[in-house]
């Protein structure tokens, strides 16, 4: 935040209070104790799994910087069908704590390797690589409950896990998006925009210089 300190302070403060009201701390507890690594484990993760498109960063799948990647389709409405919008975010929490338990331990093994290298081990963050499959959106889906449910997703990620973000690249994009981007930028940080790649159908170069994936 471009060292405005007492802006940093108070989301600090503001994030603490946010972890504390929605039992953070009690998630990432469940998270070590049982030993969950994998979303299907996580509160409706069958459920939810089954009916999106997602995957959640694993340390083996990453890109050509080394940062790990995560992939992800849009939220079909038909998803309030089988799941309700609460514990879809209670999902999306466990999956956001997961990644940062992730981050933490790939960052602590990098930082000790630099030490054996004999370079400052201090200081290292990982962050991730998001691609996002926006094939099949349209203004219709992005309304109601799905409108609102992308938007308090958008903003609690922003707000609580600013820098988790490395680079987010948007495939698939229709035109329609121009519309639902003008509305999702009003809950996102200026750095977290420009982190944004916006592409059509034509990704395939862009991705083959970030990634190996096919």
């Amino acid at each position: 935040h471009d060292m405005k300190i007492e802006k940093v302070c108070q989301m600090v403060k503001d994030s603490l209070k946010w972890r504390e009201e929605n039992n953070l701390e009690q998630i990432r507890a469940n998270l070590l104790e049982k030993g969950w690594d994998n979303p299907m484990q996580f509160p409706n993760g069958d459920i939810i799994m089954e009916n999106t498109q997602l995957f959640v960063a694993h340390p083996d799948i990453v890109d050509k910087a080394g940062e790990p990647v995560t992939v992800e389709g849009i939220i079909p409405p038909t998803l309030w069908e089988v799941v309700s919008p609460e514990d879809f975010i209670t999902f999306r929490l466990y999956c956001l704590e997961y990644v940062v338990l992730l981050l933490d331990n790939i960052s602590d093994a990098k930082e000790a390797q630099n030490l054996t290298n004999g370079i400052s081990p201090y200081g290292h963050c990982q962050q991730l690589l998001s691609i996002r499959n926006l094939a099949g959106m349209s203004i219709s889906q992005f309304a109601g409950v799905t409108k609102a449910t992308a938007s308090k997703l958008l903003k609690l990620s922003s707000d609580n896990y600013p820098e988790l973000l490395k680079k987010a690249v948007m495939i698939n994009a229709p035109w329609v998006f121009t519309t639902v981007w003008a509305i999702l930028k009003l809950f996102l940080a200026q750095r977290t925009i420009d982190k944004v790649s916006i592409l059509g159908s034509n990704y395939s170069t862009v991705l083959e210089e970030l990634t190996d994936l096919s």
